[in-house]
């Protein structure tokens, strides 16, 4: 798969190197999505979890949540606890995506739903985690529909929300990277080529 420009990242730290200078604004609006599964760069506004529960500031002289000597300022995208008022963060890689303390006593905290960043027939980074485009073939075979795949055929958990089309049914059979996966977007194909999607029991993973 092509990349978007001639700027491209193949690790996280080099795509957080990179944003830190904002030298991919013309690509990307990290305040609407994030970029990566772990969202460490998203610098938007979103203040609550996915379940509609309000976030804490992260700098607050009464918290319910104790956060004074747990963050500093620069594990924050804009370099200040404080500029990152109560907007879902991921400050240290805590959590596997943005996240925020709450102000409910019973949810410490919780995870929220950003969205992750789209770019259609090209890759902003090396991984490829915001390509969602047509492309559904590898190894000259076709891709199977993620919504196929049983948990008989691949042992992980390939959740709705590490795909930028937000379910497996909307990426269809399209080259994705759910898993985060260094070598880039991929797909499954049949183990045996002379199967059709229908009589397909066994997959095999293939780069695209």
């Amino acid at each position: 798969l092509p990349f978007c420009s001639v700027v491209s990242f193949n690790s996280e730290s080099d795509l957080l190197d990179s944003l830190a200078s904002r030298r991919t604004d013309s690509f990307v609006d990290l305040k609407r999505c994030r970029v990566s599964h772990s969202g460490l760069e998203y610098d938007g506004t979103v203040g609550e979890t996915k379940s509609g529960l309000v976030c804490q500031n992260w700098e607050t002289p009464n918290p319910l949540i104790e956060t004074k000597n747990r963050f500093v300022d620069s594990d924050f995208p804009e370099g200040s606890k404080r500029k990152a008022k109560n907007y879902c963060r991921n400050p240290r890689h805590w959590f596997g995506r943005p996240w925020c303390f709450t102000l409910t006593s019973n949810v410490t905290e919780e995870d929220c739903n950003i969205p992750i960043c789209v770019k259609r027939e090209c890759r902003l980074t090396g991984i490829g985690v915001e390509y969602s485009g047509y492309m559904n073939a590898a190894d000259s075979r076709p891709c199977i529909s993620w919504s196929a795949i049983t948990n008989s055929m691949y042992k992980q958990v390939l959740f709705d929300s590490l795909f930028p089309d937000r379910t497996r049914r909307g990426a269809e059979n399209r080259c994705r990277n759910p898993d985060g996966d260094p070598g880039g977007p991929w797909c499954f194909v049949a183990a045996d080529s002379q199967q059709s999607e229908e009589e397909i029991t066994s997959v095999v993973k293939a780069y695209c």
